[in-house]
């Protein structure tokens, strides 16, 4: 695994799309042996930034929709409040496919396009498994609930998967916790995932008009 903090990030190619089969991965809560043979591709480490996006994610910025590897520290976000807030730090990690298998999970949620409803219906989007995703608000509340990614899976549009060549991780790091939207998700930067127990005293998502949304699962 390659870890490094970045000031300017390099554009990556096409987006990783291609996707080893649901088959290959093992049970979401089983996580594989560590493989104490392969020393050129260690497991993921404990601080892999699993609140990340995937390098070809895109963003809202004030200038527009950026990929986020194409950002770099004291680029500017666009929040949900519609107040612009600067990026301070971004770490970047990137995992090859043999580590996402060794430690399956630490791959990426991908949401297949139109999987939720404010997404672009060409373009999906892949999420490291515990970025907050805002959902909401509820009824009664004035803010939505936070789920990370993992919640949404069900195995059909939204869904773990394991890119053939790897993912490239990139945590953007703000001053306070705000919400970003990112490929048409709201997810919510520095804010740490939410345990079982909140998940589970929270209203789950529920189905709106004819679009099909996903009830949070507790993993």
């Amino acid at each position: 695994m390659q870890s490094h903090k970045h000031s300017l990030l390099p554009a990556m190619g096409a987006h990783p799309l291609e996707a080893l089969p649901l088959e290959a991965l093992p049970s979401q809560n089983t996580a594989r042996p560590v493989n104490k043979n392969t020393p050129i591709d260690p497991p993921p480490a404990a601080d892999t930034p699993l609140m990340a996006f995937e390098a070809a994610t895109p963003i809202q910025t004030p200038s527009g929709v950026r990929r986020v590897d194409s950002l770099c520290t004291g680029d500017w976000l666009l929040t949900r409040s519609g107040t612009s807030v600067p990026i301070l730090s971004i770490d970047t990690v990137h995992l090859t496919a043999k580590q996402l298998h060794e430690a399956p999970n630490s791959a990426p949620i991908r949401f297949d396009p139109g999987a939720l409803p404010d997404m672009s219906k060409a373009e999906a989007v892949l999420l490291a498994p515990d970025l907050p995703i805002t959902w909401g608000p509820e009824p009664g509340t004035a803010i939505g609930a936070h789920y990370p990614a993992r919640a949404f899976c069900d195995g059909g549009l939204i869904r773990w998967v394991i890119p053939a060549e790897g993912v490239r991780y990139i945590r953007l790091h703000l001053a306070d916790p705000q919400q970003i939207c990112a490929g048409g998700i709201w997810v919510e930067l520095n804010e740490a995932p939410e345990s079982d127990r909140s998940i589970a005293h929270v209203p789950a998502p529920s189905r709106r008009n004819d679009i099909r949304v996903f009830r949070p699962l507790l993993l």
